[in-house]
C-alpha cells in the first residue's frame, strides 16, 4: 500500500516541503512495521459509513475496489477516523471521544473474530497515513 501511494498519489502532492516531509515520515514508518500474518493481510482498506449498510443485525461491506494488502490497523483506523464526522458540528469534543471509544470498543469485538488485535500501540500512525491518503486524493482531484 505505502509502494501504491507512493506511485498514485506521489506526483499529485504540492510543492510545500513541509507537507511533503511529513507524508514521507508517515510512510516510512508504515513501511517498517512488521508483515507478520497475525498483523497484515487483505484488507477493505475504505471501510467508512458510505461503504457499508447495517440492517440491524447484519453488517454488509461493499465497494472493495481499495482492497489490498496492508496492516489490519489500517482497516481498524478507517471506521474510526471518519467517526467525527458523522456529529453535528454542535456536539462537544467529550461526546465524540467517548463514542468514539466506545464504537472501538464494540468495532474491535467484530474485527477480533477474524483477526487477534493485541495492541493498538500503530492506531496513531495509521490515522496519519488516512490523513495523506485523503491529502493525495483531494489533491490529486
Amino acid at each position: 500500500m505505502v509502494e501504491s501511494y507512493q506511485v498514485q498519489f506521489a506526483p499529485y502532492h504540492l510543492n510545500d516541503q513541509t507537507v511533503n516531509q511529513a507524508i514521507d515520515d508517515v510512510l516510512k514508518a508504515v513501511k517498517v512495521l512488521s508483515k507478520e500474518p497475525q498483523q497484515y493481510g487483505l484488507i477493505h482498506s475504505d471501510l467508512h459509513t458510505g461503504n457499508f449498510h447495517f440492517d440491524g443485525k447484519v453488517i454488509k461491506v461493499f465497494d472493495f475496489d481499495d482492497c489490498g494488502f496492508q496492516h489490519f490497523m489500517h482497516d481498524i483506523a478507517i471506521p474510526l477516523y471518519y467517526l467525527p464526522w458523522q456529529f453535528p458540528h454542535e456536539n462537544d469534543e467529550e461526546e465524540v471521544l467517548a463514542f468514539s471509544k466506545m464504537f472501538l470498543s464494540h468495532f474491535l469485538k467484530g474485527y477480533e473474530k477474524e483477526y487477534s488485535i493485541h495492541s493498538l500501540e500503530h492506531l496513531p500512525l495509521f490515522l496519519k497515513f488516512r490523513d495523506c491518503e485523503l491529502y493525495a486524493v483531494l489533491h490529486k482531484s
